[in-house]
């Protein structure tokens, strides 16, 4: 896939022993370096990077190809403000690499960010991207993910995350708009 906000991936290759990315070298941080480095980010921080992020997953989803993975590690914003989406498509070819050489046990480490309908093992669609842009934006203005720790799993499946400006420590308030918006991407039913 080329795309100007898509880090491209040449290659991906294993033998029994490695595998390797073959990739863009680019300049940048991840957004889930920046988020420890903050805790948390304003509305007015983010919202020039929500059209960059949607309109690249929204281009990538008119040739029904779907992230999987929206998560802080996998988006890098560049010195020039720009957004560069990683590990587009390629993220579960990497774990399933890491489950065969016994390195992995199934879950991904962005588990948090996985649609209810991912977790059931249903075929990809454009509502788990969704879904995981509102993941991602919870976290970006909370400092968390909707859902933390034990038992992921039923959480995702069954809980209603917390408004976010219930769990956000001190900072701009968030608007009412926003907080509809994000609870809209994190439903439990796609539609």
């Amino acid at each position: 896939l080329i795309h100007p906000n898509i880090l491209r991936v040449y290659d991906f290759v294993e033998d029994a022993n490695c595998a390797a990315v073959s990739m863009d070298r680019f300049d940048g941080e991840s957004l889930a370096v920046l988020l420890k480095s903050r805790g948390q980010f304003d509305a007015g921080e983010v919202k020039p990077w929500l059209s960059q992020i949607a309109e690249t997953v929204g281009d990538a989803h008119r040739i029904q190809l779907f992230h999987r993975d929206l998560a802080p590690a996998n988006v890098f914003l560049r010195p020039n403000g720009a957004l560069l989406l990683a590990n587009f498509g390629v993220s579960r070819a990497i774990l399933n690499a890491l489950e065969r050489a016994g390195l992995a046990k199934g879950e991904s480490a962005h588990i948090a960010y996985l649609s209810p309908q991912q977790l059931d093992g249903e075929r990809p669609c454009a509502s788990d991207d969704v879904y995981g842009f509102g993941a991602l934006l919870y976290e970006l203005l909370t400092g968390r993910p909707p859902f933390a720790g034990e038992d992921l799993v039923p959480k995702i499946r069954r809980e209603i995350p917390q408004r976010m400006s219930d769990v956000r420590a001190g900072g701009e308030a968030l608007p009412a708009s926003w907080e509809k918006a994000v609870a809209a991407c994190l439903a439990k039913n796609p539609e």
